[in-house]
């Protein structure tokens, strides 16, 4: 997607005129590389200037819209498109796992309590000896 105001040789025209003579010498070895560089940064600008439009509610894309609400704090009340996410999620669990193919990820059972050992009572420091009755 080209812009009216982007030529596709503008990063070649930058060039001093020497290294464009000595490039059209050469079979054009230069300007391709720098019209193949120019098309990865417009395509890059144009990238950003999307990001840049789904920073706003009014402007960003329909898929942007839960994260914005999420960090707003929105609950939404109806989301026809809820169903499908919750599908896509049980339809990821039972996916084979992509380190060993073939295989499904092994189901981790019931979760095993650690057993509850108390703290030791605070002993404070041995040269502050405390006594059983008040002080005198």
């Amino acid at each position: 997607m080209t812009a009216p105001g982007r030529s596709p040789d503008r990063l070649f025209e930058l060039m001093p005129a020497l290294h464009r003579i000595l490039d059209e010498e050469q079979g054009h070895v230069l300007g391709g590389l720098l019209r193949l560089v120019n098309e990865h940064a417009d395509l890059l600008r144009d990238d950003v200037e999307r990001l840049w439009d789904d920073f706003f509610i009014e402007t960003c894309q329909r898929w942007v819209v839960p994260y914005i609400g999420d960090l707003v704090g929105n609950i939404p009340l109806l989301d026809p498109d809820m169903t499908a996410a919750a599908a896509t999620g049980r339809g990821a669990v039972h996916r084979p796992h992509r380190a060993q193919p073939g295989r499904t990820r092994p189901d981790p059972g019931p979760r095993r309590r650690r057993p509850h050992h108390p703290l030791p009572a605070p002993q404070g420091h041995p040269s502050h000896a405390r006594g059983a009755g008040p002080a005198t």
